[in-house]
């Protein structure tokens, strides 16, 4: 390949990779790790040489980032951005190494491959040392590499390259523990290197360039006892953080981590993806370059082979006493697996064309590049867009509590060391209270700070991530869920936030009798409810008093929902009993059970009369039990009561609002700012699955602006440019007056829709005025059956 060819495909990959690396690089939250790293690098060296050793990491990466952050600022672009230009330089730098023993093609298909990889972009877009961790890996390789250039043309290890290796490795587990393993690969491929050099050339075995190699080992080890004597106290009592694997899954898993990175389901397909993905690789051990001479194609594939398969080992021998798997650990290895990709990509496909056509060849390259890429390109996508891999949304547990939260509110943080990344996100006035504050956990004070909490505050929003470490028998949501109202528990990733109202007066006896059987296994005596007039995103404190009248081995759940005048379910909240502390299985016969729950009127709520419907379902097969009153009378749910919504001073902001998809489309009197679509009954589910005839859920959320409204509106299925059916809908069931609803409110707009049996396939759902004016608010694909 011609060299100004070469260097423009290079030019070409390299912006690649910096566009996938820098596109969306600011689009998720820090979760806690980075907020650690951010907190870290905004300090004086000498403190974060002490946390460092305390968070179980060297410090080299947060010194580089306390010098990027005084340059770029502490934002999500400005610090992820440093691991963005790392991964840059890390993929040239894969261009280097393997030229040194492949052809200009190998090389840049390798390139290619790094720069689509997804660990090394799910890593660049992450504020964390790993990124530079592999970059400085594949640098030290490449030193090594020089180095026994240099001992091949001279018979002997130049000191000054030596150094060199020695620099730049000695950089490397100064950034992460897990580069030693790079060095560990090394050592093997020296060794087997050395063997093979002198029975090529007969020669004697190179005693003293061994010993030279060991002493710069020596030298290494030498440089990292400070660190380890700084930092051991921390290091010794790392726990297990992954359960035992046998070698055989821990290279699955490896393999898998190597081409489809974190963003990849561990199913079949999934599975297969990555076995596709890793044949190319595999390849590369098999086949030889024909394009070089013998030996330096052995040194080409002894060393890939071990940059990629030794890590696998080192992590088996370390977790045979401790298991220690972590996926992102093996992003040091990850370029050692594209240059193998890409040996066995060329490399099988010159021994085709050497013994075949070049048809049959090329149809090779073809088929070996689509099982290196297919997989990636899918866990790509993933990543992006997909936010079943969302990172820990801090941001939006931030943004919601600042919005949502009264002037009394508190935020609890269980598990303390959340405070850092919260506080980067969190402008709030309330106060943060971080509990437990020691560990292991202080029972007693921990009571007396939770009751002193909520003597002082009416409402409490509690972040709780890592509670197993920090509170593993539980005490801090027990407490909450059994003397508080539990009114949301919802996942922002790997971290819950839950909400709770204080009481505002004790319920320790039923204010209204109901006297209702429930499944022939529970009497529901009756219920406390306060307060009975309120204001959208209030919380309706209910209390239950049930009754055991049978032992039952199943966990049946609870459910409340608030109703509007149209009978749509606007506000739910589901929980085994007292906020799932209490589960029905260990209930005895006879026995009393007080169970209280927070009912959120959610903020966009209308003005008006709202009803609250209660019943008991399987949490297995979510089949509901019959309710039966006492004059006989049987349902599958109870109204229990009503209550009076007003709008509140001032409108909520839209944060507040939990719109599942935003929009802005304008009309007189009216923004529609928001919409969320659902299969009826399962507003759950994170994915929106439909089925021919089913019916469906629509939320609309509206903006009141000046002049007039129209209150009549068509809602349509188009497919193509075909209007396959419509219904006509009313804003709010046509109830409410202009002078209820002031400009600058949005209020919610629920409707159940029934389409009829539609053929499979995709459509569009399209909001239309009486003035022709549509809107595309979502496509969705219908499929035949469940």
């Amino acid at each position: 390949m011609k060299r100004r060819t070469c260097i423009i495909l290079l030019i070409l990959i390299l912006l690649a990779t910096a566009l996938l690396r820098f596109y969306r690089l600011d689009a998720q939250s820090y979760w806690n790790d980075e907020g650690t790293s951010v907190a870290l690098a905004l300090r004086d060296l000498p403190t974060i040489t002490e946390n460092a050793a305390n968070d179980i990491h060297p410090p080299l990466y947060y010194y580089l980032l306390h010098s990027w952050t005084s340059l770029f600022g502490s934002s999500e672009t400005g610090t992820r951005s440093l691991s963005a230009v790392l991964g840059i330089f890390l993929v040239a730098a894969l261009y280097a190494l393997v030229k040194k023993f492949s052809s200009d093609g190998t090389a840049l298909l390798a390139t290619a491959l790094a720069a689509l990889n997804p660990l090394l972009i799910y890593y660049s877009q992450e504020t964390r040392m790993y990124e530079m961790a592999a970059l400085l890996g594949v640098l030290s390789m490449l030193a090594l590499t020089r180095l026994f250039e240099a001992h091949k043309e001279k018979g002997q290890l130049p000191l000054g390259r030596s150094f060199l290796w020695l620099l730049v490795t000695a950089l490397g587990v100064y950034t992460h523990y897990f580069v030693f393993a790079i060095v560990a690969a090394e050592n093997v491929a020296v060794l087997i290197w050395l063997i093979a050099e002198q029975r090529h050339s007969k020669a004697r075995f190179a005693w003293k360039t061994l010993l030279i190699w060991a002493a710069f080992q020596l030298g290494l080890i030498a440089l990292y006892v400070p660190w380890l004597v700084f930092s051991w106290s921390s290091l010794s009592a790392w726990p297990s953080v992954s359960e035992p694997l046998s070698l055989w899954e821990l290279a699955r898993r490896v393999f898998g981590v190597y081409s489809l990175g974190v963003t990849a389901p561990d199913t079949t397909l999934w599975l297969g993806l990555s076995l596709l993905a890793a044949l190319p690789a595999l390849l590369g051990l098999v086949f030889k370059n024909r394009a070089v001479d013998k030996p330096t194609d052995l040194h080409n594939r002894l060393l890939a082979g071990a940059y990629v398969m030794v890590p696998i080992l080192v992590m088996y021998g370390l977790s045979l006493r401790q298991p220690m798997y972590k996926p992102k650990f093996f992003i040091v290895a990850v370029p050692g697996f594209c240059w193998l990709q890409a040996a066995g990509i060329t490399n099988t496909v010159q021994a085709i064309q050497a013994k075949s056509s070049k048809w049959l060849s090329g149809l090779a390259a073809i088929l070996l590049l689509g099982m290196a890429i297919t997989g990636p390109v899918l866990s790509l996508k993933n990543l992006y867009w997909d936010a079943a891999y969302a990172r820990d949304d801090y941001r939006g547990i931030a943004e919601y509590i600042q919005a949502a939260a009264t002037a009394d509110s508190a935020v609890l943080i269980n598990a303390p060391a959340q405070v850092e990344t919260f506080d980067l996100y969190y402008t709030g006035e309330q106060p943060v209270y971080p509990l437990p504050e020691q560990r292991p956990l202080d029972e007693a004070s921990t009571l007396a700070s939770l009751q002193e909490i909520a003597a002082n505050h009416d409402r409490i929003y509690a972040i709780l991530w890592a509670t197993g470490d920090s509170d593993p028998e539980g005490l801090i949501e027990g407490w909450l869920d059994e003397n508080l109202y539990k009114t949301m528990d919802s996942w922002f990733g790997n971290v819950r936030l839950a909400v709770y109202a204080v009481p505002t007066a004790s319920a320790d006896e039923p204010e209204v009798a109901i006297n209702a059987q429930v499944g022939n296994r529970f009497a529901l005596n009756g219920y406390a409810l306060t307060p009975e007039t309120l204001t959208s995103g209030d919380i309706i404190q209910l209390t239950l008093f049930w009754q055991c009248t049978a032992e039952t081995d199943t966990r049946y759940k609870t459910f409340v929902h608030l109703l509007d005048a149209q009978g749509n379910i606007i506000g739910q909240r589901d929980s085994e009993p007292v906020g799932g502390s209490r589960p029905t299985d260990g209930w005895s016969v006879g026995e009393m059970v007080i169970d209280n729950y927070g009912l959120l009127v959610p903020a966009a709520s209308a003005p008006g009369q709202y009803s609250i419907r209660l019943g008991m379902y399987d949490g297995e097969t979510g089949e509901r039990l019959p309710v039966t009153l006492a004059d006989g009378t049987t349902m599958d749910a109870i109204l229990i009561s009503s209550v009076e919504v007003a709008l509140p001073e001032t409108p909520a902001p839209l944060t507040a609002l939990s719109i599942p998809t935003e929009d802005e489309v304008d009309w007189p009197g009216l923004s529609l700012v928001g919409h969320g679509l659902y299969r009826l009954g399962y507003e759950y589910l994170d994915e929106l699955k439909l089925y021919s005839g089913a019916p469906l859920k629509l939320d609309l959320y509206w903006q009141r602006t000046a002049g007039s409204i129209d209150l009549d509106w068509q809602v349509q299925l188009v497919q193509g440019r075909e209007t396959v059916w419509q219904t006509l809908v009313q804003i709010l069931g046509g109830d409410l007056t202009l002078t209820d609803w002031p400009e600058g409110y949005t209020l919610q707009d629920t409707h159940v829709l029934y389409p009829p049996a539609l053929e499979p396939g995709n459509y569009t759902v399209v909001l239309s005025g009486s003035d022709g004016q549509g809107v595309e608010l979502q496509r969705i694909k219908i499929s035949a059956t469940p």
